[in-house]
């Protein structure tokens, strides 16, 4: 998906690049329909075939060139399970106009991946953390670990990533008795929540 815009002088276009259609997880928002827990709706993590390296890269270039992309995000499914992820975000981080790359992930490989993903030019991450409750967090997403998560949002701080935000899909009846608590552990623990 490609994005016209505006940031003060600055006028160019995101480009939004799934890099797999797979997930480590079974979101109720990403699965719709099929089985029910804690009033979400599960699924299968199963996706599509994988892109190649090359073939991410080459068509990304191309719309980058042609667009005058100037921000990359990365997203899946979830990107951080594909080995290359940090080959893939140096690779458009070094192409001409690109300024800004940023991942967007459910969080659970961040604590491994944070710290490789700033040295190959990631500027942000956005995670999903959609509960500060351990077995609300696992049935939203169909069995995540919310220490991992929370152990990746600190190791990208600790890495130095410019903005570190925290994505909470409000759900009524499923999370919305948490949106105060959400923002003061955001506050607390020094990540921006969307």
């Amino acid at each position: 998906m490609i994005a016209r815009r505006t940031d003060g002088e600055r006028t160019g276009s995101a480009l939004r690049l799934s890099v797999t259609g797979r997930s480590n997880l079974r979101c109720c928002y990403c699965n719709p329909g099929i089985g029910e827990t804690s009033g979400c709706a599960t699924g299968s993590a199963a996706g599509g075939p994988v892109p190649g390296l090359e073939d991410i890269l080459h068509l990304a270039g191309i719309v980058i060139e042609t667009c005058s992309v100037v921000k990359v995000r990365l997203t899946g499914g979830e990107p951080l399970t594909r080995p290359d992820i940090d080959v893939i975000a140096r690779r458009l981080r070094d192409l001409p106009g690109v300024g800004h790359v940023g991942v967007t992930t459910n969080g659970q490989l961040l604590e491994t991946w944070a710290r490789p993903l700033r040295e190959a030019g990631v500027d942000s991450v956005n995670v999903s953390l959609d509960s500060l409750r351990p077995d609300r967090y696992r049935a939203i997403t169909g069995g995540g670990s919310l220490r991992r998560v929370m152990a990746g949002l600190a190791a990208a701080r600790a890495a130095g990533m410019e903005k570190v935000k925290a994505n909470f899909v409000v759900m009524g009846g499923v999370n919305d008795d948490e949106m105060e608590t959400a923002l003061r552990a955001a506050l607390e623990e020094g990540y921006e929540l969307r």
